[in-house]
């Protein structure tokens, strides 16, 4: 019998290194995994939890596929390299490659390092066609789906992850794809397509924690399935569960209703909203202050935690005062907040706008593992220096016990209240110690 191995690299600088838990296991591992025929055996490696792939694991294999984001590049080139060294074929796959594969001259730069790509997500007839090559010893360059491609979210194979190795063990996906078109992201634009209500019901049945989180890309997109086929199915499985929305999905500002007392009702308790700015509106797709609030509102009101994801350079003229502006008024509203600086990814409409300014910071020569959010990659009014002091302030500063006590506390119900308090404690323990920092001097 033929054997696979998917692995997801860690970052290389970092590999090896003592980690708390993650909070969700590769999605990769279980979707990739569902759609290889039983005729194949299944090895999964995830980096960030088991440590360096063994050498003899990867030696064993027939067709090695590695699915990693920007960050993790240096060490799947590496992986890579010891593969084809013992004779091993190589696919490379995930959003890195797929980002790789929009830029100029982007598919020749990855087959640099990787003989093969999956340019795409996939399906079971697009894997079904890697598989019979890799049998073969014929493994194609280059793979994709056809623009056109209705894609077929399948019932993922959950035993190919262990659960508690992540802090949300369970996870599944209602949707793929945004209607959006966000210009620091590689998903959105490219259609939404969402699962079959009956593959649904069955993946349901297969969580057996009392909370899962829905990884849909954007959850609402369309708002009439989730009213019709995902919330009914939510509230027959009596379980707890999160999501990541938009706001205007959220409040329903397009066709007047708003879905967030009928997601409460149906068992959601935690909401991940992408605002990136309150201090300007991004776009008519984006939210403002006041709509987020708004949403923030009728959260607490129905019992539903809330993150928020804020974006500190992402105008390229942000000063002090606005970003620290930023920072208070996400103490006061949200219960988590994400902090990121802008990463200019391959593939993204922000990096092809940044490299016709040449305003990519290192052009040429960039660092990999910086374009996780926590590095700056794009020229800016303030220095890099000053961006990072001042997204690491921003995560100091929400972080505060005085803050998490509060949050926790005006939090509804007892389960909310132990989860903030207790998810504000983690949140501080994974911020970077840094020698002490005056920031009355920024």
């Amino acid at each position: 019998m033929p054997i696979i191995t998917i692995v997801s690299p860690d970052v290389k600088s970092q590999l090896g290194l003592k980690r708390h838990k993650p909070w969700m296991a590769p999605g990769s591992f279980t979707e990739i995994g569902a759609m290889i025929p039983r005729n194949w055996k299944i090895e999964t490696w995830d980096e960030c939890v088991q440590g360096p792939v063994p050498d003899e694991l990867i030696i064993s294999s027939d067709l090695l596929a590695l699915t990693f984001l920007t960050p993790s590049r240096y060490r799947a080139i590496d992986i890579a390299d010891f593969a084809k060294n013992h004779g091993i074929q190589v696919i490379a796959g995930g959003r890195d490659i797929i980002g790789w594969c929009r830029e100029d001259n982007g598919i020749s730069q990855i087959h640099n390092f990787f003989p093969s790509m999956c340019a795409t997500t996939l399906s079971p007839d697009l894997m079904a066609e890697i598989l019979s090559d890799a049998d073969k010893k014929r493994l194609r360059p280059y793979y994709e789906l056809p623009a056109d491609h209705k894609i077929e979210m399948v019932l993922p194979r959950r035993d190919l992850i262990v659960p508690n190795r992540y802090y949300a063990g369970y996870t599944l996906r209602s949707s793929e794809g945004c209607n959006m078109s966000c210009p620091w992201c590689t998903v959105g634009g490219r259609g939404y397509h969402f699962k079959n209500p009956a593959v649904l019901t069955d993946e349901l049945k297969t969580v057996r924690g009392s909370f899962f989180l829905d990884t849909a890309d954007s959850f609402a997109g369309n708002p009439a399935f989730i009213r019709e086929e995902v919330l009914p199915l939510y509230k027959a499985s009596r379980k707890l569960w999160g999501t990541e929305i938009a706001v205007t999905d959220a409040l329903g500002l397009k066709n007047g209703s708003s879905l967030i007392e009928p997601m409460a009702k149906a068992g959601c308790r935690l909401l991940y909203f992408g605002l990136e700015s309150v201090t300007r509106n991004l776009g008519t797709n984006k939210s403002s202050r006041a709509t987020a609030q708004e949403a923030i509102k009728e959260c607490r009101r129905v019992g539903i935690v809330t993150v928020g994801a804020l974006i500190i350079d992402a105008f390229g003229d942000e000063t002090v005062n606005e970003i620290e502006e930023m920072i208070l008024w996400a103490q006061e509203w949200l219960d988590f907040a994400q902090f990121s600086l802008v990463a200019a990814l391959p593939g993204c409409a922000l990096r092809r706008k940044a490299l016709r300014e040449n305003r990519i910071i290192n052009q040429g020569h960039e660092n990999w593992e910086y374009y996780d959010g926590a590095h700056p990659t794009i020229m800016h009014h303030l220095s890099p220096e000053l961006r990072r002091l001042m997204w690491h302030k921003a995560y100091t500063e929400f972080s505060q016990f005085g803050y998490v006590l509060k949050r926790g506390m005006r939090a509804q119900s007892l389960f909310c209240k132990i989860g903030v308090l207790l998810g504000g404690i983690r949140y501080a323990q994974e911020i970077p110690k840094y020698t002490q920092i005056d920031y009355t001097s920024l």
